[in-house]
């Protein structure tokens, strides 16, 4: 199956309040096959959490997320349009932590 790239974000985010991942950028892509999200800080890790597209902001934080990037690591989940990402930096505070997300389209 062919595959193209869709929207790219750069960002940040604090670990204070959860961020929807590819909001800034106008939000899903009909046809989205999948996500990825790179952690671009060198000594923190994001803390990720789905939800239903359109739901509000879920709870994220240290116990509470579904999966977490390491830093400099990458997590490519597979989840169409009806699913949104949030993220939270470990930080606990207003320091921020940056990341790229890019979409992968059908």
């Amino acid at each position: 199956m062919a595959r193209n790239l869709g929207r790219r974000e750069l960002g940040t985010v604090d670990g204070l309040t959860a961020v929807r991942v590819l909001e800034d950028v106008g939000g899903n892509s009909a046809y989205r096959q999948g996500v990825q999200v790179a952690n671009c800080d060198s000594g923190r890790s994001l803390f990720v959490r789905l939800a239903a597209s359109g739901a509000s902001a879920p709870s994220v934080g240290s116990a509470d997320f579904d999966f977490a990037i390491g830093p400099r690591g990458t997590l490519v989940l597979e989840i169409g349009e009806q699913l949104e990402a949030w993220i939270l930096s470990d930080s606990g505070s207003v320091a921020t932590s940056a990341y790229s997300a890019l979409e992968v389209l059908a």
